[in-house]
């Protein structure tokens, strides 16, 4: 069944403008300025359903798309992240799907350079170890290959008993008032929480135990 585009107004809504398209003298369609640029509407236009149906699609893809750039912009968000927020904000999964397809495809989702980006903030600012590392980048839903690619750019094999003196360093004098089985406890349980292996944990925390007992003989 055809219908005849018959008015299309203007409205601003939450500061920006949307369009009113009236159909046969009854709003059909309200969509982005956006959309409607892109589908090129205008007064005296024959639709029929599935045309309108199909411009109604475009629009949610578009307004879906915004909402995802907007997270986009406030910090770098994995795949994942992504398709859930989306869905919380109640996108339908196929809307949510052709979006973050968008996304990547124009490189603003970059699940890669996400995880190298991740991996060497955490080992600067946290002085994370590489399992604390992995298990928040699984969490985050990032490819088990493109994890353990970004541990190892950049890291060399003795990077991470560096980091974990270091925090230990910072951290050291919490620890000498306690007896040496307390203080061991508790700086290995720091070093377990950061993500550091075993080898790693035992090795470190016995250079710190000798130093404290170097001090304070």
């Amino acid at each position: 069944m055809m219908a005849v585009v018959t008015d299309i107004r203007t409205e601003r809504v939450k500061r920006r403008r949307e369009r009113v398209v009236y159909v046969d003298g009854e709003i059909a369609l309200t969509i982005t300025e956006e959309t409607f640029l892109r589908v090129g509407l205008r007064v005296g236009q024959m639709l029929n359903t599935d045309r309108l149906r199909e411009i109604e699609t475009s629009d949610r893809v578009t307004r879906a798309r915004e909402q995802a750039l907007r997270l986009l912009d406030h910090r770098p968000r994995t795949r994942r992240e992504i398709e859930q927020r989306l869905m919380r904000n109640g996108w339908d999964a196929t809307i949510v799907a052709h979006v973050v397809q968008r996304l990547i495809e124009g490189e603003w989702i970059d699940d890669a350079r996400y995880a190298r980006l991740y991996a060497e903030e955490q080992r600067r600012l946290r002085l994370a170890g590489a399992t604390l590392i992995r298990r928040e980048l699984r969490r985050k839903g990032v490819e088990a290959e493109l994890i353990e690619a970004a541990l190892q750019e950049g890291e060399d094999k003795d990077d991470e008993p560096v980091r974990a003196y270091e925090l230990l360093s910072r951290r050291h004098r919490r620890y000498e008032d306690l007896d040496a089985r307390t203080a061991e406890r508790r700086m290995a349980g720091l070093l377990e929480r950061r993500g550091f292996d075993g080898e790693t944990i035992y090795s470190v925390v016995q250079r710190i135990l000798n130093e404290m007992k170097e001090q304070n003989p």
